[in-house]
């Protein structure tokens, strides 16, 4: 666990967990996005990083974030928390909001950013089939490699490896972020009418058009421009 800062730091600190289909460790493209984070916008970003399957199980690594989490609120406790994860990242930053308010032991995020976020590793809804031709990056049968590697003995759509089958209630503010062109856009959607109709949560879904997963991670214009948005989501009150 790393904690990126500025000498201008404010008490706004954002836990950061990395996309990656949970078999592949963070790539450059995350470390300028902390950066960023931290530099332009002064928010402190802690990147936790998790373990990783397949040495690792999706057991291990909720046990490990939960843990790591609650250090870091007892290291800080003038400071106000953000959850944000991109991609098997952004579910990962999902299970530990539905654990956390679950155990309601300690400080819970005020705000979670998901980047297309990938909220059901059983893949079984039957609309990500019309995108399988629209996504340029992600590989149906690849992902259904890697989910079988985190989950393990887990059910698939087991809430804690796929948190769009979990209890979507009070979990406060989310904004999810997903292109019209990625495997992941069906499951954002349902997630958006999912949590429409419960209480104590809110969200607020961004479609960006024909873009590719993850763009936020890649250096073109429409990153910066996403990194504004996520910026000030949390900034605002």
């Amino acid at each position: 666990m790393l904690t990126f800062q500025s000498p201008s730091a404010t008490n706004k600190h954002i836990v950061f967990f990395h996309g990656g289909a949970y078999v592949a460790e963070a790539m450059k493209g995350h470390r300028i996005l902390i950066e960023k984070l931290a530099l332009i916008y002064h928010f402190k970003v802690s990147f936790i990083d998790y373990p990783l399957a397949p040495e690792n199980d999706a057991t291990l690594c909720l046990q490990m974030i939960q843990q790591a989490y609650i250090e870091l609120i007892a290291a800080n406790l003038n400071d106000e928390f953000y959850l944000l994860g991109d991609s098997a990242g952004g579910g990962l930053a999902l299970s530990l909001l539905q654990l956390l308010r679950d155990n309601n032991r300690t400080i819970r995020p005020k705000k979670t950013v998901l980047l297309s976020p990938w909220l059901d590793i059983s893949m079984s809804n039957p609309e990500i089939l019309n995108f399988v031709d629209k996504d340029v990056l992600l590989s149906l049968s690849g992902l259904n490699e890697c989910a079988k590697l985190y989950a393990r003995e887990m059910d698939l759509k087991n809430p804690k490896v796929s948190p769009i089958y979990g209890n979507l209630e009070n979990l406060s503010e989310i904004k999810v972020f997903v292109s019209t062109h990625e495997l992941f856009y069906p499951d954002c959607s349902l997630l958006k009418s999912k949590i429409d109709s419960v209480q104590g949560s809110t969200i607020d879904l961004s479609f960006k058009k024909e873009m590719i997963h993850d763009w936020l991670v890649l250096p073109i214009p429409e990153s910066d421009e996403t990194i504004q948005e996520v910026a000030d989501f949390f900034m605002s009150e």
